[in-house]
């Protein structure tokens, strides 16, 4: 479609004062949360999602401002992907505690886990049965573990790298330098600085 192609040529929208905003105020809040033990932990990367969620939503009407009115699009979207992402099979919200533990808190236990074994074996990367085996260890009460895992890529804490493989996206490894991350193809285990 040729205003599709025009839009994504000529139009680059730039964030407002009011946007940017709206946006700092949701990360920090959920950033706060998640230090309580009442929230997920937000990454930058998800930060990041959010602004280009906007820039898309003021590129679909062919402005070059971002306004309030897209960023606070953008939240409501990742509020009822949250809400979506923390419904059990009925729809119902799942505020209620498996195993003695919330959605919520299971979550951010899991990943801290995963950022200790990362650091460990000095590598970001997990087979599904070794995310799974941790997630036994630890007791968490997961009853789909397929759904868990999909739901940590949703939420940019696991990044699927092929068939079997999952990158943690919250480690930080001492040998990959400042910046650094590792990635693999599915042919090779080796390291490879993303600079």
């Amino acid at each position: 479609h040729p205003s599709r192609r025009y839009a994504r040529k000529y139009i680059h929208p730039k964030l407002t004062g009011a946007a940017a905003t709206v946006l700092q105020r949701l990360y920090l809040k959920i950033r706060n949360e998640s230090r309580n033990g009442d929230a997920i932990p937000i990454t930058t990367r998800q930060l990041e999602s959010l602004v280009r969620l906007a820039q898309a939503r003021a590129r679909s009407e062919l402005r070059d401002k971002v306004t309030e009115s897209d960023a606070l699009d953008v939240v409501m979207l990742m509020e009822e992907s949250m809400l979506e992402a923390f419904s059990d099979e009925k729809g119902q919200l799942d505020f209620g505690r498996k195993g003695g533990m919330s959605l919520a808190k299971q979550t951010k236990t899991f990943i801290a886990e995963l950022n200790k074994c990362a650091s460990r074996k000095n590598s970001p990367l997990f087979s599904t049965s070794d995310l799974g085996d941790i997630a036994n260890r630890m007791n968490l009460n997961v009853v789909d573990m397929h759904s868990f895992l999909e739901m940590l890529n949703d939420q940019s804490f696991l990044l699927k790298k092929g068939n079997r493989m999952w990158a943690l996206t919250t480690h930080q490894s001492s040998s990959s330098g400042a910046g650094g991350s590792y990635s693999q193809s599915s042919q090779s285990g080796r390291r490879r600085d993303s600079r």
